[in-house]
């Protein structure tokens, strides 16, 4: 059995005003690292991954951008990244989350259960 999981940097560090989305990050992380360490059926889960896609330029980044309930310092890092061309293109992550499960990435791969950022492949 497989499993995998969107996750984000949120997971691993705290964003000021997203505790709950930082915290339903590190749950499902936690979940998935807990089942993959489970058995099924008497066979180890297996491809458990939790993959930080890294900052996309999606919609969120437009809700982001434009809150005015965001933390001001988070805002404005993504306000520059945006402006600076640093936000990852979706089929770029998407290519590379590929790379890695398909085990085509060199020196890529992952433990099974544990959680992989877009900058660390």
């Amino acid at each position: 059995m497989r499993g995998g999981n969107v996750s984000s940097l949120a997971a691993r560090e705290p964003f000021p005003t997203w505790s709950v989305y930082c915290a339903l990050k590190a749950a499902r992380d936690m979940h998935l690292a807990a089942a993959a360490a489970e058995l099924h059926g008497g066979k180890p889960l297996r491809g458990c991954l939790s993959y930080a896609p890294g900052p996309m330029d999606t919609g969120m980044q437009g809700e982001i951008q434009g809150s005015g309930t965001c933390d001001e310092g988070t805002r404005e890092y993504f306000v520059e990244a945006k402006e600076k061309g640093e936000l990852v293109d979706p089929d770029v992550s998407a290519a590379k989350l590929a790379g890695l499960i398909g085990g085509k990435i060199e020196g890529g791969g992952y433990e099974t259960g544990t959680h992989v950022d877009f900058y660390d492949v």
